[in-house]
Formats: structure tokens, C-alpha cells, sequence
């Protein structure tokens, strides 16, 4: 995996990447800043809209933002990853980040005592794997390094064997033998939690989860840039990308419901498989708590990390760890509150956090940089057809 730092072709007048990309020219060499001025060129030379190209904005997410955040104070995911390598020296080599391997965090957030699923920890024997997952009702399976949700699974008892996500039937001893394949590859199992009830019509088969921005700024931290995230219903997980939807939280309640269709990003107002009303949707203490832990668990775990994008999931048993992201997207965030980063408290988090770094680390922040390898997440090998069938399903 490599970072780059590319300069966009004009700067829009925005306080935090302004300061970010001056700091960066103020420590380059005439050689860096022309590689860096090539990157941003190559960044937006599909982008249609004229603006847009001009700021280094790739086509994929100008047709995302427009009529929505400004271009001049949107933060492309473009730039976000040389920020968040400043921020996050602990990140590199990806290959042992904390926050990148799914096993190590599951097992760092055990050790600390912080609530989270039930991991699976016994051997990759198909053995060992059913006798733990007999124990549960239902089960989630992810692919060890993998992000936006790719490669998760969620698979439940039913009355002959199991089902996944999609309806799909499997015998039991083939999918403990299948699961063990996942784990031998670095997969993670673990437990399904079932969702807080307040938000069990509007995330039908996903637990919806709390985004939260933890910072460490001047030895204390704070939390910011808090985002819903509700299953679609079209999949085990929230990801936006994968059909999810999501609304800004602010003061414990949720605001307008955003979810992408055509290409393009728009409100909706009601479930799209429920049809419940996602109108004054109001977490209260369960936002309150779930910033607790996103604190907590920054204290706990996250040293040599300056910012943390914790995944909180909101079950009835309260709210869990589900996941820490080194390097957070902030589509969502900029889209659901119809702004620019800096226009918020969470971007001038980040400009905070930027302007407290040591001339060093802005003199070792170079055009492209090398962040390690690490195993790709593998493809689930499906079963046998004769394991499969979808004849006559029945749910309990």
C-alpha cells in the first residue's frame, strides 16, 4: 500500500487543507513538489465538472458531493490518508497496526476489558469452530484487513442447518468447514449482537453502528464527528457503499437520513425495507455512552494514534466496539451535515492536531510513501452445491 500526497492544481480557501498543503510545500524540495503537483493533476483528469478537476477531485466523488458540500471545503478521500499518516505514526507498517488487523484489535480490546463481541480464539479445526458456533443463534464471519464491509457474512440458525444473509442454506458440518477456512486465512468469528430495540425497524439485518472521532489533543482527549449508520436491509452490514444509510448526530439525535441512489446521494425519509418512518430518530444516552467508550477505548489502546474513527455498534445490550479505523473516511460525515470538514467541530479538530505536529514529521511526510503489505482479504470459497439449497427454507 502506498500514500500519496498530491497538490491539487488550486487551493479553495479552506482553512484545514490550505494549512495542510502549505505545510507540506513549506518542507518539499522542487523535486517533491513537482511529483506532487503531477499526482493532483492525474487525481482529477476524469472529473467532468470543471471545478471539481481544478481542486483534484476524482470523478467518483464529484458526482457524490455536488449540490451538497462545497468543492473548495470538501475533504477528498484523496488527501485524507497522507493526514491521517501525519496524525498516526502507530498505523505503519500496516501489516502489524493495531488498527488494520481485525484479530490483533479484537484481541487488544479483550485484554483491555472494553465490551465488544464474542470472538472466536480456538483453533482452525472445523471441530472447534462448530462447537462454538452451535453455542450461538447467530454468527458473523469477516475477512481479516478488509474495509467498507467487503467480505463480511452473517449467517443464522434456522430449523434444518444455517442461513446467511441472502437466504441461502447451509448444513452445519459444511459451513464449520467452511468457517474453519476462513479462520486458518486470518479471518475473524464473532457472535451477532441483536440491535438496540429503538433501532431494530430501521436497521433490519445489521447492527447500526456509531461513528465517533476521538482526538488527542494536548494530552486530553475529545470526541467529535458523530455519524448513525443503519443497515439498508440489503446485506449484513451498514456501509454506505453497501447500501447503508446514515444521518449526523448531534445533542443525541439524529438528523436527516441520507442514502446514495443512481450514483448520487439523496434523503430518505422512510426505510426502504421497512418503511418506518426515519424521522426524529433520538439516541440519547446511547450516544452518550457510545462516545464513553470510543473515549475509553482511544485511553486503553490507542497509543501513538493522534485520532481514532471507532465503529460502535448499538446493541440491546448497549453499545460494543466493533472496529477502529487509522485511517476514517469522511464522506458521510461532510455529506450528512452538508458541509465542508472545517466548517465543524471535528474538522478543526483535525487542523488542531495538525498544527501541534513537530517540524519533523511535516519534513517526513513525503509526495509518496511506502505504508508496508500485508495479506489481502481473501475470498470466501463458497460451498459445495450439494450443501446448499434453498428449497423450502424455513426461518425460526
Amino acid at each position: 500500500m502506498i500514500t500519496t500526497r498530491p497538490l491539487p492544481p488550486v487551493f479553495g480557501g479552506d482553512p484545514l487543507l490550505d494549512f495542510y498543503h502549505e505545510q507540506l510545500l513549506r518542507h518539499w524540495t522542487p523535486r517533491q513538489r513537482a511529483l506532487a503537483a503531477g499526482l493532483g493533476k492525474l487525481a482529477g483528469r476524469g472529473t467532468r465538472d470543471a471545478r471539481c478537476r481544478a481542486l483534484g477531485i476524482p470523478e467518483d466523488e464529484a458526482r457524490l458531493l455536488m449540490g451538497i458540500v462545497d468543492p473548495a471545503h470538501y475533504l477528498s478521500q484523496l488527501y485524507r490518508r497522507g493526514i491521517h499518516r501525519l496524525l498516526n505514526p502507530a498505523a505503519i507498517p500496516l501489516a502489524s497496526s493495531l488498527l488494520k488487523d481485525k484479530r490483533s484489535f479484537a484481541t487488544a480490546v479483550a485484554n483491555a476489558g472494553l465490551p465488544a463481541p464474542e470472538t472466536f480464539s480456538g483453533p482452525a479445526s472445523p471441530t472447534a469452530v462448530a462447537a462454538w458456533f452451535e453455542r450461538h443463534g447467530e454468527i458473523v464471519a469477516k475477512p481479516n484487513y478488509s474495509s467498507r464491509g467487503r467480505g463480511v457474512a452473517r449467517y443464522r440458525r434456522i430449523a434444518q442447518g444455517w442461513a446467511d444473509s441472502n437466504g441461502t442454506r447451509f448444513e452445519a458440518g459444511a459451513l464449520a468447514a467452511h468457517l474453519a477456512r476462513v479462520v486458518s486465512r486470518g479471518g475473524l468469528l464473532q457472535k451477532a449482537l441483536r440491535t438496540a430495540p429503538r433501532l431494530s425497524d430501521i436497521s433490519p439485518g445489521a447492527l447500526p453502528t456509531l461513528r465517533v472521532h476521538t482526538f488527542r489533543l494536548g494530552g486530553t482527549l475529545v470526541a467529535h464527528g458523530l455519524v448513525l449508520r443503519l443497515g439498508g436491509g440489503s446485506g449484513p452490514v451498514d456501509n454506505f457503499s453497501r447500501g447503508g444509510l446514515a444521518a449526523a448526530v448531534v445533542d443525541g439525535a439524529a438528523g436527516d437520513v441520507i442514502g446514495k441512489a443512481g450514483g448520487r446521494v439523496v434523503c430518505v425519509a422512510r426505510h426502504p425495507a421497512t418503511g418506518v418512518s426515519l424521522e426524529h430518530i433520538a439516541l440519547g444516552e446511547l450516544a452518550d455512552a457510545a462516545v464513553r467508550l470510543g473515549i475509553a477505548a482511544h485511553a486503553a489502546i490507542g497509543a501513538g494514534y493522534g485520532l481514532i474513527g471507532w465503529d460502535i455498534g448499538l446493541g440491546d445490550c448497549g453499545p460494543v466496539l466493533i472496529e477502529g479505523n487509522w485511517n476514517p473516511g469522511h464522506q458521510l460525515t461532510q455529506f450528512t451535515n452538508a458541509c465542508g470538514l472545517s466548517a465543524l467541530a471535528v474538522g478543526r479538530a483535525y487542523l488542531q492536531a495538525l498544527e501541534a505536529l513537530p517540524a519533523s514529521a511535516w519534513a517526513d511526510a513525503a509526495p509518496l510513501h511506502w505504508d508496508g503489505q500485508y495479506l489481502p482479504a481473501p475470498k470466501l470459497a463458497p460451498l459445495s452445491s450439494q450443501s446448499i439449497s434453498t428449497a423450502g427454507l424455513q426461518i425460526d
